[in-house]
């Protein structure tokens, strides 16, 4: 088949894939249009949304996230999120507006995932990532839903969907809590839109599961090539000279989150290549593992990227990586992943990203919706553990 013909094939696929969501009501998210899968329902009978029962009466919180099925921690997180709220009492679901009804299939989880988009100003929350952001000027302020933007990476906080950005400047203004990843998101929050109030941004830490832990540990270097594939490709290049006897590099893709906690727990040294993010989560998951992580911070794990854990390199410094590695396989030799400091830091790590930290923040966030709903406030929510935070 020559490259005409599988071009005309793509672009078919692609044609009848549009033609399909026209045909079932909604629209793509990032075109500059508003997902038809989004109406405003304020019938307190709604045979659709099922309202009017006591099951589904009070304040709701849905999250829209993408429909994209691919490991991305991002998508992880917000699930993480929903599945704690609503543990805590709080009906809280998921809603993918370019497939209602969707759900991710590679890791495990309990999230509901709402089959119709018919939002209520009067009991529904929303909580749009920050990639979507204008999508919540044009769709919640004229019909007066109450929303926040979960911001998990501060380098696409500019990104309007298609919108002009002023429209996404009217999202930023009408916002009711901006959600923030870390510390530099945070930073890069205030930098794009000084007009926000700093009380409205609400600091989140995720959690790792109980899957990440050290295992039984071979002479084995682990890395995931869909970030930075270029920079990968080339230190896998430039690694194969200097490896000692024994030693294997080992790329994480195309696994579940299973499969990639197998792996973690068996290598001995995690390569990261972030690049913008706002709090990589693999490199955390790696240290949990009981990994020595080399390589770049993306920026927004400066905050925890510190040693004898984490190995920072500047991006694109091939010949310091592979100097950081050279000396990070030396450390393994000599047994420092056992020792009493990197086993310390490990455990601080563990802490700020336990669950019971990340549910202390979350429920915070939960509070705060609760008094901009009005809603009762008596649950499970009202209450939570200590927050913590790096080096607490």
């Amino acid at each position: 088949m020559n490259r005409t013909v599988r071009t005309m094939l793509r672009a078919m696929r692609r044609g009848s894939v549009q033609i399909s969501n026209r045909l079932a009501g909604y629209d793509p998210v990032g075109g500059g249009v508003v997902p038809k899968s989004l109406k405003v329902c304020a019938d307190a009978d709604c045979p659709v949304c099922g309202k009017g029962t006591e099951s589904t009466s009070g304040l709701r919180i849905i999250y829209v996230v993408p429909s994209d099925n691919a490991p991305t921690g991002g998508h992880k997180v917000s699930y993480r999120e929903i599945e704690i709220i609503a543990n805590h009492g709080i009906p809280c679901f998921a809603f993918h507006p370019e497939k209602p009804g969707a759900n991710y299939t590679w890791f495990s989880h309990s999230v509901k995932s709402l089959p119709v988009g018919h939002f209520d100003p009067r009991r529904d929350f929303l909580v749009f990532p920050e990639v979507w952001a204008a999508v919540a000027a044009k769709f919640c302020v004229p019909a007066g839903l109450r929303y926040a933007i979960y911001v998990q990476n501060g380098y696409l906080a500019h990104l309007s969907a298609g919108f002009s950005q002023e429209t996404l400047r009217q999202a930023y203004e009408h916002v009711d809590v901006v959600l923030s990843i870390s510390s530099d998101t945070t930073e890069l929050i205030s930098m794009i839109y000084p007009f926000l109030p700093r009380e409205r941004i609400l600091r989140i830490f995720h959690s790792v599961g109980p899957l990440f832990r050290a295992g039984d540990k071979e002479r084995l270097i682990t890395y995931m090539p869909r970030k930075l594939r270029a920079h990968s490709e080339r230190l896998y290049l430039y690694l194969q000279g200097i490896l000692p006897d024994g030693w294997q590099l080992r790329a994480i893709e195309n696994l579940d989150e299973g499969g990639v906690a197998a792996l973690m727990s068996r290598s001995s040294i995690f390569l990261s290549f972030s690049e913008l993010e706002g709090c990589p989560l693999p490199p955390i998951e790696a240290a949990l593992s009981g990994n020595i992580v080399v390589g770049y911070t993306g920026q927004g794990a400066k905050e925890y990227f510190s040693r004898p854990i984490f190995r920072e390199v500047q991006n694109g410094d091939f010949l310091s990586f592979v100097e950081q590695i050279r000396r990070a396989i030396e450390d393994v030799d000599r047994g420092l992943p056992v020792r009493g400091e990197f086993r310390d830091q490990a455990v601080s790590l563990a802490n700020v990203h336990s669950l019971a930290n990340e549910t202390a923040h979350v429920l915070r966030f939960v509070r705060r919706v609760q008094e901009i709903m009005g809603a009762d406030s008596e649950s499970q929510a009202a209450s939570a553990p200590g927050i913590r935070r790096y080096g607490s």
